[in-house]
This record gives C-alpha cells, structure tokens and sequence, in this order.
C-alpha cells in the first residue's frame, strides 16, 4: 500500500479533560526523581519539495522515520501509528542559549551500505532532490513509557500496566521543526546536514512587511483595506440618504490631505454617485463617478456642472484619496468596531 501523505502527525483528537490529564502526568514525569528514558523520534519530510519537482509518485516514499535510540531498543518504534526505523544518528547544536538566536544543529546518519535500507532510499533521494535543500525535519520527544503499546504485543495490558508503562500519543513535548540548510558531508559512511530554524531561512524575512508606525501600506479601497467592500462604510458625512443612492459602492469621501470633499464643494452641495465615467455624458457638480485600473476603482467628484475635462484632471474633479493615516481610516471606517489601518502605531515611541 502506498504510505499516508502526511507532512505532520495528528494525534487522536481528544477531550479537553484528557490532554489536562496527559500534560499533567508529563509534568510529574518531567520533574520525577527517577523519569522514564527520553526518547528522539526524527522525520525527514521531503514531500513538497518532491511534489515540486515532479518526481513523485504515489508509491514514492517520502517521509523518512528515524530514532537514536539503539542502545535501548535496537528495533522499530512504533509511535503514533507510524514507524520509526532505529538508525545510528548524532544531533548536536539544539539547545537554545540566552543570545537569543535559534541554535544551527547538525545532524549525522550513518549511511553504510550495510545500515537499514531505509537510508539507501534516502540517499537515493539526497540525489533527486539536489541535496534536500529545504526540507522540514522535525524533532519529537517522548517518555518510552508512553510509546505506542504495540511495541510490546507480547507483554498483557496489566503487565504493561505492572512494568510503569502506559501508551498515550499525546504524553509528548511540542516539536522541534528545522529545515536542511545544506549538507555538509556525504561519504561512503555518513551524511550530515546542517539545520537552519524557519526564521533562519534565506529570502524569508520577518515580518513581511515595512513596519511603518504612521502610514498604512495597503492599496486605497484594494487588498489589506477592502474599504470598497467594506459593510461598515460611512454614512454620516454624506447623510443617512447616502446608503440608499450608493447602495453597493463605498462613497467618495476626502482627500490626500483629508480635506472633506463635502466642505471643497462648499458644504450644501448633495455628493450623488453615478457610475463609471462616460466622456459623452453631461455631468453636473457634485457627480461622482470613478475610473478602474488594476481592478481597483478610483473615485472623483465633478466640482462644477459641465466639467470639459474627465478625471484626474484636479481643475474639474476632486480626486477621492486616503492620507494613508489613522484620520483618514476614521472618516471610512465610522462605523467600524476596528479600523483597517495597515499601520503599526503600537511601535511609535512616546517622547
């Protein structure tokens, strides 16, 4: 049978008074003066890189299962419903220290040609894939005494019970996630990798984006402002009659400088929308219409009737335009429990 496709392992979804209870007894063993032995389970997950390239097939094996633990059980472990092949490996570099950057490790795996078959494969792979650059590897800790219970089918439950051991998938720490860096050797013996963190990873940066304290990034009525889709848009600048002359349109409001386009128009003046802009038709003052590009929908106001020009031309037409600022968030979102400001004013630093 062809294995799962899984790039993560899910353990059985339980109550919350059962995890309670795990996390409790993985506290009590933590701390206990004599705790089980502390098992490391390792996957190599090169399924997307694999399904990127094309080369893989449904039958292709592509999440390699490992644990160190020879020198306890020299066999398979079962965890979690799925194997994990005992395979000489050597981890080095994953405690944190107090600098504060995430820890680079390396990880060694003998891979003779007498080891387990399971790393001939990966080798294979090593060779498709252009060294497995990018791929996730994952780190998983458990006590041995809550590994999966069929790794003793020949001891009963009570004597599983009687020796201390108590199989529960979610008695385990949260994982450690990496990903291959490069690889540092290959030889006829092993192979090493070096294992960079997420945050570590080059072209990835964090956040992604400019983090700006005053002006908001997103495109006026475009994506991140979604002020053109907005259910909560303004009412009280235009009058309550707005919502039902502009019933699906966001209503032109100010400009650059968050000037009210009501008061350039002197106040008395009703702002009625009118569609798209069509040269061939008489326009008369206080008109808005709009003109896309990109998708996204630019909105004028005609300051006289009759203008002889269309929009942008700024001598007949006010131009609709977010200041990029917090004001100019306000006057769109009245009505809003929050604004839609891209911003990060948290970040300015008080004087």
């Amino acid at each position: 049978m062809p294995e799962q496709d899984q790039n993560t392992i899910v353990a059985p979804i339980v109550s919350k008074a059962q995890s309670i209870s795990s996390t409790l007894n993985r506290n009590i063993e933590i701390f206990s003066l004599t705790p089980s032995t502390l098992l490391t389970l390792w996957e190599i997950d090169a399924s997307v890189i694999m399904d990127e390239t094309g080369i893989r097939n449904i039958n292709d094996k592509a999440i390699f299962r490992f644990h160190n633990s020879v020198k306890l059980m020299n066999t398979t472990i079962k965890w979690n419903g799925q194997d994990y092949i005992a395979v000489p490996i050597q981890a080095q570099g994953f405690e944190y220290t107090a600098k504060g950057s995430p820890p680079t490790p390396k990880l060694t795996l003998a891979v003779n040609d007498e080891g387990a078959p399971m790393l001939s494969l990966l080798k294979s792979r090593i060779r498709e894939l252009n060294d497995l650059t990018g791929v996730r590897v994952t780190r998983r800790r458990v006590f041995a005494k809550y590994i999966d219970g069929e790794n003793f089918e020949t001891i009963s439950q009570e004597d599983l019970a009687g020796k201390g051991f108590a199989p529960d998938p979610n008695m385990k720490f949260e994982p450690d996630i990496y990903f291959i860096d490069r690889k540092s050797i290959e030889n006829k013996s092993v192979i090493e990798f070096e294992l960079g963190s997420i945050l570590d990873i080059e072209g990835i940066k964090i956040p992604g984006r400019i983090v700006a304290a005053k002006r908001c990034p997103f495109a006026y009525r475009g994506n991140g402002c979604l002020y053109e889709y907005n259910a909560n848009r303004v009412t009280f600048i235009h009058g309550e009659s707005t919502e039902s002359t502009l019933p699906d349109e966001a209503p032109p409001v100010a400009t650059f400088q968050d000037e009210l386009i009501s008061e350039i128009l002197g106040g008395s003046t009703p702002i009625t929308y009118v569609g798209k802009y069509n040269k061939d038709t008489n326009y008369v003052k206080g008109n808005a219409v709009y003109v896309q590009k990109d998708g996204i929908k630019y909105y004028f106001v005609a300051k006289s009737n009759s203008p002889p020009a269309g929009p942008p031309n700024p001598i007949f037409w006010v131009s609709d335009s977010c200041s990029k600022l917090i004001s100019g968030c306000r006057f769109r979102f009245k009505n809003a429990a929050s604004l839609n400001f891209g911003g990060f004013p948290s970040t300015l630093t008080a004087v």
